[in-house]
């Protein structure tokens, strides 16, 4: 039995020190731009579905021909960030080729309501979009969050001081959303 617990171990340690070699040779081909200044001779950008290239490159306080080091990184992906468009981004380099990965947010499809009897959806829907979580905008998740506790003072302004507001994001293909409210009490 202790021969047999041996035996494992060392397969895992062969197994997760050529994983490691393998994942640290293919680091080498493309290096994450925190590691070494380099002068950018062309800028690739990744991940894109709903923003314009010409509108991301407005993001960006770098150019072509630039040098750029570890010092620019956080302000360049603060940039980005400052969008509100995206959920994630990565900046990493092969020779003088910057590659900026991202991850957009996704876009409000539809906002639909279930159990809403006291208020008519149209003034929900006005509350909503005033707040900034409308249809056809990017979905904020800490806005969302935010915006069902508003719905509920909205309801106790009604009187309906029970009022508890659920919601549910549903994934749609082309990165976008519906957002289902659910009301009860």
């Amino acid at each position: 039995m202790k021969l047999i617990k041996i035996l494992i171990v060392n397969v895992l340690l062969v197994t997760v020190a050529l994983t490691s070699i393998a994942v640290h040779a293919e680091e080498k081909k493309i290096k994450k731009a925190e590691d070494v200044s380099f002068e950018i001779s062309d800028i690739k950008v990744v991940g894109l579905q709903r923003v314009e290239l010409g509108t991301f490159f407005t993001y960006l306080n770098i150019r072509v021909g630039e040098t750029i080091d570890v010092t620019r990184i956080p302000t360049i992906i603060r940039g980005i960030y400052q969008s509100g468009s995206f959920d994630d981004i990565e900046i990493m380099h092969d020779g003088g080729t910057m590659y900026i990965n991202v991850v957009e947010r996704p876009t409000i499809a539809t906002l639909s309501f279930d159990g809403n009897s006291a208020i008519k959806t149209e003034d929900l829907e006005r509350g909503l979009k005033s707040s900034g979580l409308a249809k056809g905008e990017v979905l904020d998740p800490a806005l969302l969050a935010s915006v069902g506790q508003d719905l509920e003072r909205q309801y106790f302004s009604y009187g309906k001081y029970s009022v508890r507001v659920k919601y549910k994001i549903v994934r749609l293909p082309r990165n976008r959303v519906n957002i289902k409210f659910t009301i009860r009490g």
